[in-house]
């Protein structure tokens, strides 16, 4: 058949489209090496110490002699530049690495309809909705098992220790 060919479609004002597109798609670095090489890297070092400071603070890990018969999971730093220019760095586990099953995980988090069903509700019934962020909530659990990770990369004493994770 012959293909009819078509107006072309806009979709909203190209300009606002530019700008939006630019503002919403920030580069993060990928790694802690590119982070540290970035312009941006006085920032990005900001918020890793500030990372590391809330994890010893609230006694995530403590450093140990590293067992021979337990395997040590990496860790990988994770960068979020937000919109308001903060600079945002985290700690990750590379849980994958741990075993070789996967196990259960459960995680007390809200399904996004449960929210719409909630706010909805107060919002018939001319109720008042508040927000709060637990900053590092995570933090507040303690765990059963014993899990060894490798000592964050930028933040490594040399000592040969790993972190025996408390929480």
């Amino acid at each position: 058949g012959i293909r009819v060919k078509e107006n072309l479609f806009r979709f909203g004002n190209p300009i606002t489209n530019c700008v939006y597109v630019n503002y919403v798609s920030v580069n993060n670095p990928e790694s802690y090496d590119e982070a540290v090489s970035s312009c941006d890297s006085e920032y990005w070092r900001e918020a890793m110490n500030k990372e590391i400071e809330c994890l010893n603070k609230n006694n995530t890990w403590k450093l140990v002699k590293r067992p021979e018969s337990e395997k040590n999971i990496d860790l990988k730093w994770v960068y979020t530049k937000k919109g308001d220019n903060k600079f945002k760095a985290r700690i990750v586990a590379r849980g994958f690495q741990q075993r070789e099953i996967i196990d259960d995980i459960y995680l007390p988090v809200a399904r996004t309809q449960t929210l719409k069903i909630l706010i909805n509700y107060c919002i018939n019934n001319e109720m008042m909705i508040d927000q709060m962020d637990v900053e590092s909530a995570f933090l507040n659990g303690k765990i059963k098992t014993k899990v060894y990770v490798k000592q964050p990369q930028g933040y490594d004493d040399k000592s040969g220790k790993v972190c025996l994770l408390e929480k």
